[in-house]
């Protein structure tokens, strides 16, 4: 009897079938997390007639660089809002252009986060096109945003965006 072929065999069968069986079930990488608020209702701001106007104004001015090619533009009635705490920067509002010529067909429009800044509103978040915003839980001053964006084929993604939110989005991502 060949001592290679009665001890080899049953030893490369103990050490192989495990180690195939775990290339096959690659563990799935931390992803970030889904914030539990995340919105895709659209309330309103909550805002005064002031305020609403001011913010009428920053939207406006956003517009017209969303809508460059577009051949009917967007009635500024027709934008949807969702107040939002900005921590440190005051109570500020997601505005989704929805009803732009630039919406695709999976629902995806313009997304933009303001702040409150001595008369008027400033742009702080360009999300990109998408349909639903969250706010990351963290200990940071001002929180961060999440928005979610359809991709098509039941895809979707969600972009932390903003200077303030690249580092929480990252450490979430990597825990």
């Amino acid at each position: 009897m060949n001592y290679h072929s009665t001890v080899m065999r049953p030893l490369s069968c103990v050490l192989l079938v495990p180690l195939c069986l775990m290339a096959q079930n690659p563990q799935s990488p931390k992803s970030f997390p889904i914030p539990e608020d995340m919105q895709e209702d659209w309330p309103g701001a909550g805002l005064g007639e002031a305020e609403t106007k001011l913010l009428q104004k920053a939207v406006q001015a956003d517009l017209v660089e969303v809508e460059v090619d577009c051949e009917t533009k967007l009635s500024l009635d027709r934008v949807e809002m969702a107040g939002v705490s900005l921590g440190k920067l005051g109570k500020g509002v997601v505005v989704r252009m929805a009803g732009s010529c630039v919406c695709a067909a999976t629902g995806n429009c313009p997304l933009h986060a303001y702040a409150p800044r001595k008369g008027g509103y400033r742009l702080v978040a360009d999300g990109g096109m998408g349909w639903a915003f969250g706010v990351v839980d963290s200990k940071a001053t001002v929180p961060g945003l999440v928005f979610a964006s359809n991709g098509g084929g039941g895809q979707a993604s969600l972009g932390c965006t903003g200077t303030w939110v690249a580092d929480i989005c990252f450490r979430r991502a990597k825990h």
